[in-house]
Protein backbone atom coordinates (compact mmCIF):
# COMPACT_ATOMS: atom_id res chain seq x y z
CA UNK A 1 0.00 0.00 0.00
CA UNK A 2 1.29 3.58 -0.69
CA UNK A 3 1.24 5.70 1.65
CA UNK A 4 -2.34 7.87 2.17
CA UNK A 5 -4.41 5.59 0.77
CA UNK A 6 -6.21 3.60 2.98
CA UNK A 7 -6.67 0.03 3.04
CA UNK A 8 -10.54 0.60 3.43
CA UNK A 9 -13.10 2.38 1.74
CA UNK A 10 -14.65 5.40 4.72
CA UNK A 11 -17.86 4.90 6.02
CA UNK A 12 -19.18 7.90 4.04
CA UNK A 13 -17.23 5.89 0.52
CA UNK A 14 -19.15 2.68 2.05
CA UNK A 15 -22.43 4.41 2.34
CA UNK A 16 -22.07 6.45 -1.13
CA UNK A 17 -20.95 3.00 -2.84
CA UNK A 18 -24.20 0.98 -1.23
CA UNK A 19 -26.64 3.87 -2.55
CA UNK A 20 -25.22 3.27 -5.52
CA UNK A 21 -23.49 6.71 -6.56
CA UNK A 22 -21.39 5.33 -9.26
CA UNK A 23 -24.46 3.94 -11.58
CA UNK A 24 -26.15 7.40 -10.86
CA UNK A 25 -23.45 9.61 -11.49
CA UNK A 26 -22.45 7.41 -14.76
CA UNK A 27 -26.40 7.85 -15.77
CA UNK A 28 -26.03 11.82 -15.03
CA UNK A 29 -22.83 12.48 -16.70
CA UNK A 30 -24.27 10.46 -20.34
CA UNK A 31 -27.14 12.79 -20.30
CA UNK A 32 -25.16 15.91 -19.69
CA UNK A 33 -24.81 17.59 -23.12
CA UNK A 34 -27.14 15.48 -24.60
CA UNK A 35 -28.63 18.77 -26.23
CA UNK A 36 -25.43 19.47 -27.81
CA UNK A 37 -26.23 23.03 -26.93
CA UNK A 38 -24.13 22.43 -24.13
CA UNK A 39 -26.52 24.40 -22.21
CA UNK A 40 -27.24 21.84 -19.58
CA UNK A 41 -23.83 21.25 -18.93
CA UNK A 42 -23.06 23.33 -15.49
CA UNK A 43 -19.46 23.50 -14.28
CA UNK A 44 -19.01 23.62 -10.07
CA UNK A 45 -15.28 25.19 -9.47
CA UNK A 46 -13.44 22.69 -7.71
CA UNK A 47 -13.22 25.49 -4.63
CA UNK A 48 -17.28 25.49 -4.88
CA UNK A 49 -17.26 21.18 -3.46
CA UNK A 50 -18.28 20.21 0.09
CA UNK A 51 -15.54 19.61 2.40
CA UNK A 52 -14.19 15.97 1.71
CA UNK A 53 -15.59 15.56 -1.50
CA UNK A 54 -12.31 14.69 -3.36
CA UNK A 55 -11.40 12.53 -0.84
CA UNK A 56 -15.08 10.72 -0.89
CA UNK A 57 -14.51 10.45 -4.63
CA UNK A 58 -11.37 9.13 -4.49
CA UNK A 59 -12.28 6.43 -2.37
CA UNK A 60 -15.41 5.63 -4.63
CA UNK A 61 -13.08 5.25 -7.05
CA UNK A 62 -11.09 3.31 -5.75
CA UNK A 63 -12.87 0.38 -3.46
CA UNK A 64 -16.08 0.62 -5.94
CA UNK A 65 -16.94 -2.32 -8.07
CA UNK A 66 -14.90 -2.04 -11.44
CA UNK A 67 -17.24 -2.21 -13.45
CA UNK A 68 -18.50 0.39 -12.46
CA UNK A 69 -16.15 2.62 -12.20
CA UNK A 70 -15.07 1.63 -15.84
CA UNK A 71 -18.46 2.49 -16.80
CA UNK A 72 -17.87 6.28 -15.32
CA UNK A 73 -14.39 6.89 -16.92
CA UNK A 74 -16.08 5.78 -20.55
CA UNK A 75 -19.13 7.86 -19.43
CA UNK A 76 -16.74 10.93 -18.96
CA UNK A 77 -14.29 10.27 -21.62
CA UNK A 78 -17.29 10.41 -24.09
CA UNK A 79 -18.76 13.33 -22.93
CA UNK A 80 -15.15 15.48 -22.60
CA UNK A 81 -14.70 14.16 -26.54
CA UNK A 82 -17.87 15.46 -27.58
CA UNK A 83 -17.22 18.77 -25.35
CA UNK A 84 -14.44 19.49 -27.52
CA UNK A 85 -16.20 18.98 -30.61
CA UNK A 86 -18.32 21.49 -29.54
CA UNK A 87 -15.75 23.76 -28.86
CA UNK A 88 -13.86 23.15 -31.84
CA UNK A 89 -16.96 23.89 -33.99
CA UNK A 90 -17.67 26.92 -31.79
CA UNK A 91 -14.28 28.04 -32.63
CA UNK A 92 -14.47 27.71 -35.86
CA UNK A 93 -17.73 29.78 -36.60
CA UNK A 94 -16.33 32.70 -34.07
CA UNK A 95 -13.53 32.34 -36.75
CA UNK A 96 -16.00 32.39 -40.01
CA UNK A 97 -18.23 35.50 -38.33
CA UNK A 98 -15.33 37.75 -37.44
CA UNK A 99 -13.49 37.31 -40.62
CA UNK A 100 -17.08 37.77 -42.64
CA UNK A 101 -17.64 40.97 -40.21
CA UNK A 102 -14.74 42.42 -40.91
CA UNK A 103 -14.97 41.86 -44.76
CA UNK A 104 -18.49 43.53 -44.45
CA UNK A 105 -16.75 46.04 -42.57
CA UNK A 106 -18.26 45.98 -38.98
CA UNK A 107 -15.38 45.65 -37.09
CA UNK A 108 -17.41 46.68 -33.93
CA UNK A 109 -19.75 43.55 -35.03
CA UNK A 110 -17.28 40.77 -34.28
CA UNK A 111 -17.28 40.64 -29.92
CA UNK A 112 -21.13 40.42 -30.92
CA UNK A 113 -20.21 37.30 -33.54
CA UNK A 114 -18.04 35.63 -31.09
CA UNK A 115 -20.28 36.10 -28.40
CA UNK A 116 -23.65 34.90 -30.29
CA UNK A 117 -21.45 31.52 -31.81
CA UNK A 118 -20.25 30.92 -28.28
CA UNK A 119 -24.01 30.47 -27.22
CA UNK A 120 -24.80 33.02 -25.16
CA UNK A 121 -27.23 35.54 -25.97
CA UNK A 122 -27.83 39.21 -25.16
Amino acid sequence: MTAGIPACPSADATAALEAGLLPCVTRLVTRLGASGSGSDVVWCPPDRYPTGVGACWEQVLQFGPLGQVGELVSSVVRRLRLAVEMLQRRAAAVGEGAVTAWRNGRVGRMAEVAWEAMGFAR
